[in-house]
């Protein structure tokens, strides 16, 4: 796509003329367009409903704890409102970010990349500047003309989901690649997702399950060879896959590693790992775990019998998690729980684990 430099210029001149009605309105959350686990999401993959052991193969899970939220077993996925200091912090940061925006545009139309890209960035992100995606889009595009890694996946992001552009998985596909022939693995990870579901591309497992290990993008590569999609089907492969992502802090690969444990899909497959592995994930918030959890603590698979924590992490899962069979799969298993403890302990027990909810709702600066 050409660059026309002086409409650009005029949409910039546009632009600082307007922002003397623009408000300063403090710090907020990272749009999702920065978020990792949102940029790498390209939608859908259709896959068998379970691949042996595992659950929702080729899910992009959201990380926890949101934005402004510290870890826990409550934490939300959701992000926090700023704090007064942060607000404040980020009036101050604006403000210098107005006063170098003239130079700011100069820079970028005289083939400064990362000055485009910031540009990008501040219509994204609607603090200094309003957001405005179609403006942002603009400038993404001058700056991969430029060769900026980070407009190339912005813009395959954006004509995914039809931001500020009109919305094409095949336009999608070209700027992944782009970022990811030049080694950027986020871009690989969508590009894979992409060549899996078949969407601006030709459906092609194996070049998805190419561009997920050159990721190194341990859970989607664990999947392949646990649902025998774009390699051969190879439970231990898969295995080794979810110990090197959970390894890597993953906690979607802790909990597909947890899964091949539970499932006795390992050769030597361990229940106490399984335990440690849904524990991992479970302590940092992840409900799936939560519930997981619970069950082999009922039935005292990998550990001993305890219905009090069984019915602790059910009942966590349960109040944190939106209507659906997983809470409903929650729910019964924090009945049946509470059936063999004492009623003051069920009692005491929901008590705690609602002041733990509402204590990791609260953010950490306020």
């Amino acid at each position: 796509m050409p660059f026309n430099r002086t409409r650009l210029s005029f949409a910039a001149l546009t632009l600082a003329l307007a922002l003397t009605t623009v408000a300063v309105n403090g710090q907020s959350p990272p749009p999702p367009e920065v978020r990792g686990d949102v940029l790498t999401d390209v939608g859908p993959v259709p896959a068998p409903a379970t691949c042996g052991c595992v659950t929702a193969p080729f899910t992009v899970m959201r990380i926890r704890p949101g934005w402004g939220y510290g870890h826990g077993p409550g934490a939300p996925e959701t992000d926090a409102p700023p704090s007064r200091d942060e607000r404040q912090r980020q009036r101050v940061f604006d403000a210098e970010t107005l006063r170098d925006l003239p130079t700011n545009y100069d820079d970028a139309l005289s083939g400064n990349p990362h000055a485009s890209v910031s540009i990008g960035l501040e219509l994204t992100n609607g603090t200094a500047l309003k957001r405005d995606d179609v403006e942002a889009a603009k400038w993404f595009l001058l700056a991969a003309g430029q060769g900026h890694e980070i407009a190339y996946v912005q813009l395959g992001h954006r004509y995914h989901r039809g931001l500020g552009l009109e919305q094409n998985d095949s336009a999608a596909a070209y700027w992944f690649y782009q970022g990811a022939v030049r080694g950027d693995t986020i871009a690989m990870t969508a590009l894979g997702g992409l060549y899996a579901a078949g969407r601006g591309v030709t459906q092609d497992w194996a070049a998805a399950a190419r561009w997920w290990q050159k990721a190194k993008e341990w859970r989607f590569v664990g999947d392949t060879y646990a649902c025998g999609l774009g390699a051969d089907q190879d439970n231990e492969r898969a295995l080794r896959a979810y110990e090197r992502g959970a390894e890597s802090h993953d906690m979607s690969s802790a909990i597909q590693l947890g899964h091949m444990h539970a499932g006795g899909c390992a050769a030597k497959a361990d229940p106490e790992l399984a335990v440690k592995s849904y524990q991992k994930a479970a302590d940092q918030g992840y409900p799936e775990a939560q519930v997981a959890l619970s069950q082999l603590l009922l039935q005292g698979r990998g550990t001993e019998s305890d219905p009090l924590r069984a019915f602790y992490w059910a009942r966590m899962a349960e109040l944190r998690l939106p209507s659906g069979a997983l809470q409903s799969e929650a729910k019964a298993r924090a009945a049946a729980a509470a059936k063999q403890l004492p009623a003051f302990l069920v009692t005491d027990t929901d008590g705690m684990v609602k002041d733990l909810i509402r204590a990791s709702s609260e953010p950490m600066n306020k």
